[in-house]
This record gives structure tokens, sequence and C-alpha cells, in this order.
């Protein structure tokens, strides 16, 4: 019998050199273990557990332990199980070279035409994929804590949440099936996305838009969660990583006032920061505020500055053009419905005890048990689905404030028959009318949404934009004005057309709505006409308001853009309007137009593949870029540089509103003290992830991105070096500042008291010569009187009187010696007063020379007179 049985718990503990018996021991026999890196055999019948221990330290073992054992020693191990998917995600081939980890991507047999590829050093099987596939334990670790970074901020995971998030991994999955090295917290995962993953795919991201012939530029601003505005800046370009267009998030900046000069300053330095080239820049997309136009005109002014032509200007957003289209007629018509809408939606929202009392209006009406809608008032044609919902609700409303509420005898409802938003539903419910005009207003708005819907789209548009908005004006056209009149000719697109009443249907004859005009049955002729009257002034507002502002007469060479349609390509006038959209792009493409004609008209000779109304446009020309010659090489290579050019232009600003739902995830309320930077590297994250349908476990974990999750520590801490270096200037510069502003405190301090010395030893020097002058001025009378009496007493030989005038002459010498006296008291006194105001002057002089410096290689100002008494007084 031995004298010590083995435990179950041995294999989990640590041996001397830190390390888990697990990792080089394994259990052969009841009382027989084998190290697994030494290798030998390790007997424990006699000491037990001090066996394993006394192997573990001795120095073949440790010598051995250093080097198999490492962190960075590659092992073999299995692969990952296949991952069900149930679409087929694109990844880009700039995410396919130099795959190091994919801890989860499909094998190759599933993820054909995924462009998922297994690392390097793999074993596969052609009839199950990967095998064993080479790792280290470090790499492990740090591909584990990307995959968990990169799920932070999908999900929008705060930082803290991972605080413990390993122990609570080995808690949950056992301590063998967690990297050994793995480690996260808040801290840490916060420099893994601001300084590896999202420099990473804002990298992969600019490299690819540095191969685009064109970008376009899309940005807006708004207020977010940390009360400030927000500048979020996208581009929008030709991927020749997934060979379509895409649209990818460049950087968000928190800023204060948005002028068109500073909005435009903005611009152009996120542009030099992401080092493209404006030589390739297409267009600025932007919504249609005026402070917009500052903006494009200042940018486009530099741009022209470069490259001789300015940018290329579609027009703004049409998605917002179709929404104030809508507004314009809707104003017109009557504001009423939408008032009436929002009022019922907020008597609502907010109180369940309201809630409750309507839903008995609803049982006993029998309507649908439906809450009412919340209209946004700046997306105007979100009154289609309010409006909807109200005229469902109809009987119950009528109900609920025209019967329940006015019988009602409580306190609370009689308060509400007090307020002003009662009265202003129960009088629109009392409106004839109204009905019908809510029944009006929804067909309305459904005519503009199936556009709007279009051009919220990401996919290029810009070939159909033309002839959609022209079908939309059409439409309008036809709901007020006589049919065999309206077309799609210029002569149509006029606001005389559209004004002259020659044009126009009679009132009865006005498209309002089979729904409407089931409604208006019931009211009065007068009441209809009016009705039918709005109706047709809403059209022409909102057909006025739309050949106003979209390109259909701001940007009408848009319409040459249609010979990009598959439909349009063999058209015999394609070949000129190709070479006009040419032109209109303000670009050095290095295209012969006489070249490109020749191209094109060969393409209309070319076999081309059959275009599904599903496919889009840029998916459609990618196939007819893959057109080779007999010499392998593109057929039409003009062609395909202006189309891929072209494709960019944008449609509208869907795009960069979409990404301002997503950073407020990022950035919610209880979030608001978050850095600039890790705002957009989370904002980097996101949008890299978007191709691989935000999974991160599909994201191939490339050398790149483990070396950047390597350096993310030592570039993080630099960061915080130069910050803590930035704020200890900044302290410095406020010290400097602080001391400059008391050393001059000082010296006015002094300054005043000098002043007012000198000010004190005027005054007595002042008096002291006055006093002076009067004694010498009485001296010089007594002489002058004494040396007359002096000769009249003389004449007449009066003794007495020679006497007296002597008397007076010895007074005046007297006075006369105190004002010597006096004099030489005020000399000391006339020398110190002067040698303080000159003492005085220098100092102000020498601070004035302190505080502005003359410039380099200029000449000091002129020194004013120290005597002059304006400089001190």
């Amino acid at each position: 019998m031995p004298k010590h049985s083995t435990r179950e718990g041995w294999m989990g503990r640590t041996d001397v050199n830190g390390h888990l018996i697990s990792e080089w021991c394994s259990w052969k026999e009841k009382d027989i273990f084998f190290c697994k890196i030494c290798p030998s055999p390790i007997s424990t019948s006699a000491k037990g557990f001090q066996a394993l221990s006394q192997h573990a330290s001795s120095e073949k073992h440790k010598g051995n332990a250093k080097t198999k054992l490492s962190p960075l020693q590659l092992t073999l191990a299995g692969a990952p199980p296949k991952v069900q998917q149930q679409a087929a995600i694109p990844i880009p081939n700039h995410h396919r070279d130099d795959a190091v980890v994919t801890p989860a991507a499909a094998p190759p047999g599933e993820a054909a035409g995924l462009g998922v590829v297994p690392p390097p050093g793999t074993v596969q099987r052609e009839d199950s994929g990967p095998l064993l596939q080479l790792v280290s334990r470090k790499d492990a670790a740090l591909t584990a804590e990307l995959q968990w970074a990169m799920k932070c901020v999908q999900a929008a995971y705060s930082n803290n949440s991972c605080d413990n998030i390993v122990e609570l991994f080995k808690s949950m999955f056992g301590c063998d099936k967690v990297p050994k090295d793995m480690s996260l917290g808040r801290t840490k995962v916060s420099y893994l996305i601001t300084d590896a993953l999202g420099p990473y795919f804002h990298k992969k991201m600019l490299d690819d838009a540095q191969k685009a012939p064109s970008f376009t530029m899309c940005f807006d601003e708004t207020v977010n969660n940390k009360k400030v505005k927000e500048l979020q800046c996208g581009l929008r370009f030709w991927s020749e990583e997934v060979k379509h267009i895409v649209f990818h998030h460049l950087e968000s900046l928190f800023i204060g006032s948005a002028t068109g000069v500073i909005v435009s300053d903005h611009l152009l330095q996120v542009l030099e920061r992401a080092c493209l080239c404006l030589q390739k820049f297409l267009m600025l997309s932007m919504d249609g505020p005026n402070v917009n136009k500052t903006v494009f005109r200042l940018v486009s002014e530099k741009v022209k500055e470069v490259r001789g032509k300015g940018l290329m200007d579609a027009g703004s957003c049409n998605v917002h053009i179709l929404h104030n289209s809508f507004l314009s007629g809707l104003e017109v018509f009557g504001e009423e419905v939408s008032h009436l809408v929002i009022a019922i939606y907020e008597y609502f929202d907010g109180f369940p005890s309201r809630v409750e009392e309507y839903k008995k209006s609803q049982l006993e009406t029998k309507v649908p048990d439906h809450v009412f809608i919340k209209h946004v008032t700046s997306r105007w044609l979100t009154l289609s689905g309010a409006a909807e919902r109200l005229l469902e609700q109809w009987p119950a409303v009528v109900h609920f404030f025209l019967t329940v509420i006015p019988k009602s005898n409580s306190d609370s409802h009689k308060k509400i028959r007090e307020t002003q938003r009662y009265k202003f539903i129960a009088g629109c419910l009392k409106d004839p009318t109204m009905q019908a005009s809510v029944a009006f207003v929804i067909q309305s708005a459904k005519l503009f949404e199936g556009y709007s819907k279009l051009f919220q789209k990401s996919e290029p548009m810009i070939h159909i934009l033309y002839d959609e908005l022209l079908s939309l004006f059409v439409l309008l056209l036809g709901r007020f004005c006589k049919p065999s009149l309206v077309s799609t000719s210029r002569s149509c697109l006029k606001e005389e057309f559209i004004k002259n009443k020659d044009n126009l249907v009679a009132l009865s004859d006005v498209e309002c709505g089979d729904r409407a005009k089931s409604l208006l049955t019931q009211c009065k002729d007068v009441d209809v006409l009016k009705f039918r009257l709005n109706s047709q002034k809403h059209y022409q507002a909102a057909a006025t308001h739309l050949l106003q502002k979209s390109v259909l007469s701001k940007w009408p060479d848009g319409k040459h853009l249609k010979c990009l349609q598959p439909s349009q390509i063999k058209e015999q006038s394609s070949p000129r309007s190709i070479v006009l959209v040419h032109r209109m792009l303000r670009l050095d493409l290095g295209v012969d137009e006489d070249v490109l004609k020749d191209e094109w008209r060969l393409l209309q000779l070319e076999n081309l593949p059959v275009f599904e109304p599903t496919t889009r446009i840029d998916h459609y020309w990618a196939k007819i870029f893959d057109i080779v010659g007999s010499d392998g090489k593109p057929k039409f290579p003009n062609t395909v540089k202006l189309v891929k050019a072209t494709l960019p232009i944008a449609h509208g600003s869907a795009d960069i509103e979409r990404g301002f739902n997503e950073s407020s995830q990022q950035l919610r309320p209880e979030q608001t003290r978050m850095e600039e930077r890790l705002f957009n590297a989370k904002l980097w994250v996101k949008d890299g992830l978007k191709p691989y349908g935000g999974r991160p476990d599909l994201v191939p974990i490339t050398k790149e991105l483990l070396a950047a999750g390597y350096r993310a520590h030592r570039s993080y801490t630099d960061h915080l070096q130069a910050k803590r270096d930035e704020e200890e200037a900044a302290r410095k510069v406020a010290e400097e500042a602080e001391a400059e502003r008391l050393r001059r405190e000082k010296e006015e301090k002094q300054q005043r008291e000098d002043r007012s010395t000198i000010e004190s030893l005027q005054e007595k020097l002042q008096k002291s010569l006055s006093a002076e002058k009067d004694q010498r001025k009485a001296a010089d009378e007594l002489v002058e009187e004494a040396t007359s009496k002096l000769d009249t007493a003389l004449k007449k030989k009066d003794f007495a009187a020679a006497k007296v005038a002597h008397g007076m002459l010895e007074g005046a010498k007297i006075m006369r010696e105190k004002a010597i006296g006096l004099q030489r008291q005020n000399e000391p006194l006339q020398k110190k007063v002067t040698k303080r105001t000159s003492s005085l002057i220098e100092k102000m002089f020498q601070a004035k020379r302190k505080k502005d410096p003359p410039a380099a290689g200029g000449r000091e100002r002129e020194v004013a007179d120290p005597d002059d008494p304006d400089l001190y007084l």
C-alpha cells in the first residue's frame, strides 16, 4: 500500500514555477504521473504530491518549462466548430491577408464565396474543413480579448461591464476553456478599442478609400447627449475590396458653434488628417439649411485652389426635399390634422389612467386595442402612420372626447374640459370635414412615402434619381391638372404651368382619394367645395416646392445619369450622355472623351448580363467591369474608371443620419464624459463589423490586428503621458499667466502708490514754491516802497521818514533771506519729485515693452518725453 493516495485536486494546483500541474503533467496509472515536457514518469507512491513539487523544482524541468510553457509557444489545437450562418456574409478581401487566428470562422467548405480563409499553418480536410491549427497561448488570450472588445462595441456594453468578466467566464465555462493569460477590465477594453481595434478598422477603410477614383464626403450635425454639437463626417466611395459602393464613418467632432466658416474648416481638417486627396473630392453631401450653403461654397473654393475646379453641386438631400414638399402642401391645406394627431398623442402619453379610461371607449365602439403613434414634426411624412392610427380609432376618439369627458362629473374631467388642449381636440372632432381631412393627408403622404423610402437606401440611386422625381412631379400634376396637358416635357417643368388656371381641372375633379370622397358625402356642398379647393392648393404647393428645390430645376444635367441604367446603355443617345456625365464630375480622371465614346459603342454591342430588378446597380456594373479583352485586361478601362467615379454621387443624407442613431447608442446620457477619441474608435469598430453582420467571431484576427493589440497598452500609456504633458504645459501656462497677473497687479498698485506719493510731493512743492514766490514778491514790493519813501525823505531832509524807510529796507532784506531759505528747502524737494517721476515713467515703459515686445526685424516705438506730465498724471 502506498503511503499517500492521489487526490483529484492535484491537477488544479500551481507548482513553484507558477504553472498549473495539469499544464505539464498527466495521470497515467494509480501512482504514476507523466511529465509531458521533460518527458519522464513520476512516482508518487512514496512522497505523494511532494514528488510532483520536487520534479517541478529540478533544473531540467525549469529549463523545459521556460520554453515549452511560454505564452508565445505555438501548439497544435483543435479547430473551432462550424458557425451556423443564417445568410452569407461577404467579407472584404482586405481582411483575408495574413490571417492568424479565426476562432469561430466557418471552414473553407462552408465559407466558399464568403472570403473567409483558414489561418496559415492549418491542417485541413476536404470534407470537414480545418482539423488542427497552430496557436500560441498569448495570441489566443489576445484574440479572446479583442473579440470581447468588439462585442462590447457592437452591443453597446459599457466599459465598466468588463470588470471581473474573465472570472465570470471561468465560472461559467471552466478554467480550462478560458485562455489562461486572458485579462479584461474597464481600462484594458478601453485601450484595446482606442489603440488597436478602432485604428485598425479605420486604417483598413482609408486604405480602401485611397484606391477609389473619387469619393463623396457626407456631413451633418446635431446636439448629442453631451449637449454639444456633434459634427459627423462620412465617406462614400467605390470599394475595390467588396466591389460595390460603400459608406463608412470617417470622423466625429464635438464642436460648439456651427457657423459655415467653422464647419468648413473642420471638414477640411478631417480630410487632411485622413490623407484624402482633394483631387478625388467629388461632392459634398448635406441637407438644406442656409449655413450648409456657406460650407459648400468655402470648401469648394478650397478645392478649386488645389485642382482648378470646384466640387460638383448636385443639390441637397432629396429625402429632406420630399418631406418639405409635403410640408409645403400641408401648410396651405391646413395643419389642423398634424396638430390634432400630436394633441391626442400627448393627451395620453405619460397618463396610464387616461389610457385605461380610453380602453372602455375602444371596447364600446369595437375598435382595435391599439395605442396612438407619435408624429415627429421634423419628419413630416411620419404623419401618415400617426394619422392612419387616428382614423382607425376615430369612433372611439369621438366617443371618448365628445361623450365620456363632457358627461363626466369627476374633478379630473372638469379640469380637463378647461384646458386648451381639450378644447382644441373637441373643436377639431366637431368639424364635419376633419375626418375627410385626415384621410386626405394620409393618401397624400403615402404618395411621397414610396419615394422617400427609395432614397433612404444606401445603394446608388443616382441613375434613377431624376426619373423618379420626375415621376412624382407628374403624379402630383395629375392630381389637379388636366390629363391631356400633363407630360414629362420641359413645358410642364415650369412654375407657370402649375399656376396657370387654364391647366387646372374643375374642383369637383381634384383627386382627394376614395376614402376622403366617401367621407365628404356626409358634408355640406359649401364645405366640400372649400375642401377640394384646399386640396388643389395642397398639390400645387407641393409640386412647386419639389420643382424649385430638387434636381428637376437645380441640377437638370442629372438626367444624363440615367445612361447608367441597364435599359439605357444601348440607347442611341447614351454615348453623348456618358460624355456629359464625365464633364459634370469636374474630376481629372485621365479619360479621353473620344475613346470613352468608342468604348461605350463597343459596350452597346457586348452581350451584357441580364439585369434583375432586385439587383443593385453597382453589383450589375461590377459584372461589366470583369469583362476582359483578349489580352486579359479590362475591355472598357475608361468606362470602368468613369462609372466607378460616378456611382458615389449621393442621393440623400440617410446614411449620415443613421450614423447619428449608432452614435447615440455608443454615447448614452450616462456616458457624457466619454472622450472624442474613444467615441470615434467605437464608431470605427462598429462600422468595421458591418461586413461581418456585426459578428466579432467572423472577423479574421490578422497579424496586423494582433500586433496592434500588443502595441495598444504602450500606445495608451503614451497617450496618457502626452495628455499629462499637455495638462502640465497648460498648468504651467496658467500659473505663469496667474503670476504675470499678480505681478502686473503689484506693479499697478506700486505705480498708484508712486503716483500718489509724487502727487503729494508735487502738492507740497507747489505750496512751498508758492510761499517762496509770495515771500519774494512781498520783499520786492517792500523794497520798492521803502526806496520810494527813502528818496522822498532825503529830498525833504526828513530824517524820521528816512529812518522808517531804512527800517522797511531791513525788513525787506529779512524777507528775501526767508525766500532764499525757502528756495534752498525747495531744491531737494524738486530733485526728489523729478527723480521719482522719471523712475515711474521708466517702470511704465519697461512694463509696456514686456507686454508688447517689438516684432522680429522691427524697431521699438519711440519713447515719449519723460517730462510730459500727461504720462503720469
